[in-house]
């Protein structure tokens, strides 16, 4: 009979150690994910772990990008699973995402863009997230200024044409307090010279002046 020697046997476990932490990796981070309890009325999410109560935020808000996994809620019924992941730079007991970039708050005063310090404000395609035209920042103070009041202190009972708008682009605003955190609403410029900012969610319409607007459309993106 062959007895392996010390040696071996160190060898051995080695190799068996290695094969097995990914599995223990695997593990450890399944675990880690929380569980979510859906309210009834389907707009706020309960961590069954550390009774956090998370609410969805005004549709206008958006992620930059998504993390981690942090959380998952399943539905007994339909077997779905919706997935929650943190944002970069921001405490996911208090911010999170999910797979329909949906954002959700944990705490007792929502963030309010109305009030926020712009850090910049991007210009970006309207059917492709993240792609970004151009930007304005803090130091075109002016102009993001100019952006802000009016979308947030504008009547917002203006009445978009019956056309499709020839130009269309996403505002997003964004400031330092709240990294990776996005506010976002459409600008729709028309062949008649007509130009607004409009949220699909609120129908929210504020119509934009024409020096605005031009600075909103450069002639090297007239095409939409």
């Amino acid at each position: 009979m062959t007895i392996p020697c010390r040696a071996n046997l160190g060898i051995d476990m080695k190799k068996f150690l290695l094969l097995l932490l990914p599995l223990l990796l695997l593990l450890s981070s399944c675990s880690d994910v929380r569980k979510f309890e859906r309210d009834a009325d389907g707009y706020g999410y309960t961590d069954e772990k550390s009774d956090l109560h998370y609410i969805e935020l005004d549709a206008a808000f958006e992620p930059a990008s998504a993390g981690e996994v942090w959380a998952e809620y399943k539905n007994e019924e339909t077997g779905k699973t919706r997935t929650f992941r943190a944002i970069p730079e921001l405490e996911p007991t208090r911010f999170l995402t999910d797979e329909y970039l949906n954002v959700y708050y944990a705490g007792d005063t929502p963030p309010d863009a109305a009030s926020w310090e712009l850090s910049m404000i991007l210009v970006c395609k309207e059917d492709a997230i993240g792609v970004e035209d151009f930007r304005f920042t803090a130091e075109q103070a002016e102009t993001v200024n100019a952006i802000r009041t009016l979308w947030f202190e504008g009547a917002g009972d203006d009445v978009l044409p019956f056309q499709s708008a020839d130009y269309k682009r996403r505002i997003k605003l964004s400031c330092d307090a709240y990294p990776n955190l996005l506010y976002s609403f459409s600008f729709l410029a028309y062949d008649s010279g007509e130009a607004y900012f409009y949220d699909a969610s609120s129908r929210r319409t504020v119509a934009v002046p024409d020096a605005l607007a031009a600075l909103l459309r450069p002639a090297e993106n007239t095409e939409g």
